[in-house]
């Protein structure tokens, strides 16, 4: 689906569905569905957190080191996400 970050030597066996926005982490190996939102990690990929959080975290984060208005640093995080995705 879309917004979707799989992990450096992940394994995605056949003909599982990985939802919207989730994170693969590195080396996981992906043998059941994984439902949209969620962050999946082990052998075999179990879920270890929520992509909402992360993405949360990071924003508040920048917040307040200063960097940025909240809607820019969203704008700004989205853009390098889409940036990345198309390389």
């Amino acid at each position: 689906m879309n917004n979707v970050f799989i992990g450096a030597n992940s394994i995605i066996l056949p003909n599982v569905r990985i939802g919207s926005n989730v994170i693969v982490a590195a080396g996981s190996v992906v043998t059941k569905d994984v439902c949209d939102g969620v962050i999946v990690a082990g052998v075999p990929a179990r879920v270890i957190g929520k992509f909402n959080d992360v993405y949360l975290k990071r924003i508040q984060e920048s917040i307040s080191q200063g960097k940025y208005s909240r809607q820019q640093r969203i704008d700004n995080l989205w853009k390098n996400f889409i940036e990345q995705r198309n390389k």
